[in-house]
C-alpha cells in the first residue's frame, strides 16, 4: 500500500474527515487483488494473484527502509493482434 503525507494551510479542510482504517496485512498464498500503476504505464492496473512471499526491504521511490514487501504471483496472459 502506498499511502501520501498530504498537508493544507487552512485547518478547517479537515473539518468532518474520517480516518482510513488499515486492515492487516496479507497471509502467504492468501488471494489479494492488487491497485495501482505499474512501471512504464500511464494507467490504473488491477491484478488479481496469490501472496508469494512476504519479506523486508527498502521503498525504491522514498529513503524508506525496512518496510514489508509483499510479492504476488499472477498470471500473465498477453493478447497478440495480428497486422492484416
Amino acid at each position: 500500500m502506498d499511502l501520501a503525507i498530504v498537508t493544507v494551510e487552512n485547518d478547517a479542510f479537515w473539518k468532518g474527515a474520517v480516518a482510513l482504517a488499515i486492515g492487516v496485512s496479507p497471509r502467504m498464498q492468501q488471494s489479494v487483488d492488487v491497485v495501482g500503476y505499474p512501471m512504464g504505464g500511464d494507467g490504473i492496473s488491477i491484478t488479481a494473484g496469490i501472496v508469494s512471499r512476504i519479506d523486508w526491504g527498502e521503498y525504491s521511490h522514498s529513503d524508506e527502509k525496512n518496510l514489508v514487501v509483499v510479492s504476488v504471483y499472477f498470471e500473465l496472459i498477453v493478447h497478440y493482434i495480428s497486422p492484416t
